[in-house]
């Protein structure tokens, strides 16, 4: 039930840890609108989560849960 963006988004922070919202738009060539669109999905399915930057208060970080870690882990 994910979209290949959604798994995209899944599969970066698998591989890549944890990761600034600008780093995943970056590598999945989307919009920042785009970005938090995808995170904001899967973080309502409770497979993502986000983390605030301790270095810069308008960042944040896209974090894979438990939850998410298992369902790609699933996938692969």
């Amino acid at each position: 039930d994910l979209t290949l963006a959604e798994f995209g988004v899944l599969e970066a922070l698998y591989h890549k840890g944890r990761m600034l919202l600008g780093e995943v738009q970056r590598s999945l060539l989307v919009s920042s609108g785009g970005v938090t669109y995808l995170v904001d999905r899967l973080t309502a399915r409770g497979l993502v989560r986000r983390e605030a930057c301790p270095t810069d208060r308008r960042a944040r970080y896209a974090v894979l849960t438990r939850e998410g870690e298992k369902l790609v882990q699933r996938i692969f």
